[in-house]
């Protein structure tokens, strides 16, 4: 069985071992410049472990725009594809009883994967907050941040029609299901943020 991979841990302290044990100058010099190497690269892993395993417990201000920031480059490729249009159109026109249940069934998966996403993925451990006791504060942001994201283009760049309101919340929805995974990923993968609390713009709720 092959041994497992040093640690850089381990690394360092063999080559202290070998600074020690080497006795010609020049060769001393070599050692200690790589033990020196070897120890930035053990600071630097060990801060990358301290901000990736750090918990998230804040949801603030800076948090909403950093969603905002995300759900924005996720979205806009999608707002000039023509298919985004013909998908909105699908969604409108696919009836079951009268129930546009693609539509539905989207708006499901938006929610279920973004779920997923800000609380359920390994690489961070999120905290859930509720508003109300009820609402979870950083799911509901991240899906109202994407949401008004995609409206706000789609509206800016004429993707819209107003004759047909429901066709337009159709295609809106289209944009929304890659702004909300962009969201997500914008709010969490920087960590817990300074700034102020969102409860505390509301009453502490």
């Amino acid at each position: 069985m092959a041994d497992e991979d040093p640690t850089t841990a381990e690394v360092l302290e063999r080559l202290e071992s070998l600074e020690e044990s080497v006795s010609a100058g020049e060769e001393r010099r070599r050692a200690r410049r790589i033990r020196r190497l070897a120890e930035g690269l053990h600071r630097f892993e060990q801060r990358t472990l301290d901000n990736v395993e750090r918990n998230i417990q804040r949801y603030t201000t800076r948090d909403v725009l950093e969603a905002f920031v995300g759900s924005t480059i996720f979205s806009l490729p999608l707002v000039v594809e023509g298919g985004v249009l013909e998908i909105g159109s699908h969604f409108a026109t696919s009836l079951v009883y009268g129930v546009p249940v693609y539509f539905l069934a989207n708006a499901v998966f938006v929610v279920t994967i973004t779920a997923g996403l800000l609380y359920y993925a390994e690489f961070r451990e999120v905290e859930i907050q509720l508003a109300f006791g009820f609402v979870p504060k950083r799911l509901v942001g991240v899906l109202v941040i994407a949401f008004l994201t995609a409206t706000a283009t789609m509206a800016l760049w004429g993707r819209l029609d107003t004759a047909e309101p429901f066709l337009s919340l159709c295609r809106i929805s289209v944009v929304w299901t890659a702004g909300a995974f962009g969201a997500g990923i914008g709010d969490i993968l920087p960590g817990e943020n300074e700034g102020e609390e969102i409860g505390d713009l509301f009453g502490g709720t």
